[in-house]
């Protein structure tokens, strides 16, 4: 069985939308009822005109207290009814809804669920129930909350014909004067055309070397000469102008060449040494050897 929550109005009550939340309520002198003080009265009376049964004033008297056959809220039609009784939030339900007084009831039955209002004059109390096919939750409006909040509100939205707008009927009105008067969101563009910025050189518009300022001095272009006097070649050792045996570095030792070459192995003919040390004639010796042997030929002794 679900639980009575009480709503409390935190200053913000919807759908109203004239000058004064009271407005909403309407002039109280206007009500069809003989008493008109105030509206827990008004519909004190008409609870008790309707407790006597039948239809007094479209208001249909129901009294449900046959336990076999409580009467399903869910299953009644759109209308006002005087509740007394216990009645089933709907038609399947093992919980009941207890009227143990004659409570003023509005109806109003939809296709998803049926909405439920019920005034509680002693309690200055509203209660809505909100009934679908297996389940229903109720909360509870205090009236007296209800008109303090009211009075907040008017305290919060103050005085409309302060407004500084044209229009002083409504806030609605007065938001919308003022929307209107305000144009339309600025949209950046992706690029801007050089002629919208300020400070540029011309140079950033002509992209041309001549509109530039403090330019340098370029000199004439180089020409590569086909050759190079020694003279502008660094790191050359003096031997590479000279041409000089004498101004290389690091020359080599080399030996002195001996006027004659001594053979260690003296070669001796006819008693006559010869190491090379010294020229010797041996046209003689060689001579006179071989007539020794030619006559020895001849002699027939050799």
């Amino acid at each position: 069985m679900a639980d009575i929550k009480n709503m409390e109005v935190d200053g913000v009550l919807y759908d109203i939308k004239d000058e004064t939340a009271r407005n909403q309520i309407g002039d109280l002198q206007a009500l069809s009822t003989t008493e008109k003080s105030d509206l827990v009265s008004a519909i004190n009376e008409l609870a008790s005109a309707a407790g006597g049964g039948g239809d007094a004033c479209g208001i249909t008297y129901l009294e449900s207290t046959d336990t076999s056959n409580l009467v399903s809220i869910r299953d009644l039609e759109s209308g006002t009814y005087v509740f007394y009784g216990k009645f089933k939030p709907f038609s399947g339900s093992t919980g009941t809804l207890t009227f143990s007084s004659k409570l003023l009831v509005n109806v109003v039955k939809r296709t998803a669920d049926t909405q439920v209002m019920v005034f509680y004059p002693v309690n200055n109390c509203v209660q809505y129930l909100k009934v679908t096919d297996d389940a229903y939750e109720r909360k509870n409006i205090y009236l007296n909350d209800l008109l303090d909040a009211v009075d907040t509100l008017e305290t919060s939205v103050g005085t409309l014909t302060d407004l500084t707008t044209t229009d002083k009927t409504s806030l609605v009105v007065a938001i919308n004067e003022l929307a209107a008067s305000i144009p339309a969101a600025y949209t950046h563009p992706s690029s801007h055309p050089a002629s919208m910025i300020t400070g540029l050189a011309e140079v950033a518009t002509t992209g041309d070397y001549n509109d530039l300022d403090n330019k340098p001095t370029i000199p004439a272009a180089y020409t590569h000469p086909s050759s190079h006097p020694a003279s502008m070649i660094t790191g050359l050792a003096e031997v590479a102008t000279s041409g000089s045996y004498d101004d290389l570095a690091d020359k080599p030792t080399i030996p002195t060449v001996p006027s004659a070459l001594k053979n260690p192995n003296a070669l001796t003919i006819d008693g006559q040494s010869y190491d090379g040390s010294a020229a010797v004639d041996l046209t003689t010796t060689i001579n006179a050897l071989i007539d020794a042997k030619l006559g020895v030929i001849e002699n027939g002794s050799y």
